[in-house]
């Protein structure tokens, strides 16, 4: 199994509505927020890395509030409507079900009727070869089998396949159902524990920007907080949170970052990776900078001993 891509932040969704963090109804010591989409909108994250496929699982948690109906997250394209594709949908008070969504229209395909208590519940699902003949499966919590399946022409528009993520989450008149936790993979997630953020928690073994881990700790984004560089080749680490207890490697980890440059910087790449304390660094070429603010992210899918990511140090360096 190999993970397309991961996230759980405002700006793991850089596209569509504006996101919401919430600083409750997640899963201590794995997110640190959940989010959603106020009045029905939606997001959309960026491409996956390794371009568009047919076929994929998406799992994610999601804090459930039974008296508010909405979509809750989905897979699409970015070349579609925004919030065009395959969708979890909490239809009404006692109906979880697998819908598309043309980005305006929503079509229930199929639909369970399970009882669905308030509180933090795992959803996964399954998209088989999208298409006229298709097949789209939805899990709950720990229930090994799904709970609804679909089986059939799952076409939204002239969407061919799927190659993001997507989240709403709110339908802005009653309560909010937060979401957290995001992986996208082409094998079943259910067996992965779970998606830890390690966000700026702490100074880490350099710092040659200006400001501190303090400018970009911030749970919900806000662009007049940052760090800069003003020459090439100046790095920053920062330390983040402990990890969960338990056994366990680490399947992929992603690095993710806003940023933007002046026009006149020298600065024109921003290199995305970790450091482990006093060792080996693992950094990308660099990422181009616009000189507007956009996420920039870098998935890495080699194992890591959770020794090792326990005392690796997010790694950032502006270069020319």
């Amino acid at each position: 199994m190999n993970i397309l891509w991961c996230g759980g932040e405002d700006i793991s969704f850089p596209y569509g509505s504006s996101v919401k963090s919430e600083a409750g109804q997640f899963r201590s010591g794995y997110a640190r927020c959940a989010i959603c989409c106020p009045s029905n909108g939606t997001a959309s994250s960026k491409s996956f890395v390794g371009g568009a496929v047919t076929s994929v699982w998406l799992s994610f948690y999601s804090y459930f509030n039974y008296s508010d109906y909405c979509l809750l997250a989905g897979l699409g394209n970015r070349a579609q409507a925004q919030g065009a594709g395959i969708w979890v949908h909490f239809n009404d008070s006692t109906h979880i079900s697998i819908s598309k969504h043309t980005g305006s229209t929503t079509t229930v395909l199929a639909s369970a009727s399970i009882s669905i208590t308030n509180g933090i519940h795992k959803f996964a699902l399954q998209v088989i070869d999208y298409g006229a003949t298709a097949t789209v499966n939805l899990y709950y919590d720990s229930n090994p089998d799904p709970v609804c399946t679909y089986t059939g022409d799952i076409r939204v528009g002239t969407m061919t396949n799927m190659d993001c993520a997507m989240v709403s989450g709110d339908d802005g008149i009653t309560f909010t159902n937060r979401l957290s936790e995001f992986i996208v993979a082409d094998g079943d997630p259910r067996g992965i524990i779970g998606l830890h953020t390690r966000y700026p928690a702490g100074a880490g073994d350099a710092n040659e920007l200006t400001g501190t881990y303090a400018d970009v700790d911030e749970i919900t984004l806000s662009d007049s907080d940052y760090i800069y560089a003003t020459a090439a080749d100046s790095e920053v680490q920062f330390s983040g949170p402990a990890l969960p207890s338990g056994d366990y490697v680490i399947a992929a980890r992603k690095v993710e970052a806003r940023a933007q440059r002046s026009a006149s910087s020298t600065v024109t790449r921003l290199k995305l990776g970790d450091k482990i304390s006093g060792g080996a660094y693992d950094m990308d070429a660099g990422q181009v900078l616009g000189t507007s603010w956009a996420t920039h992210e870098r998935l890495i899918t080699t194992l890591q001993s959770k020794a090792d990511a326990g005392n690796s140090q997010i790694s950032l360096e502006a270069v020319a």
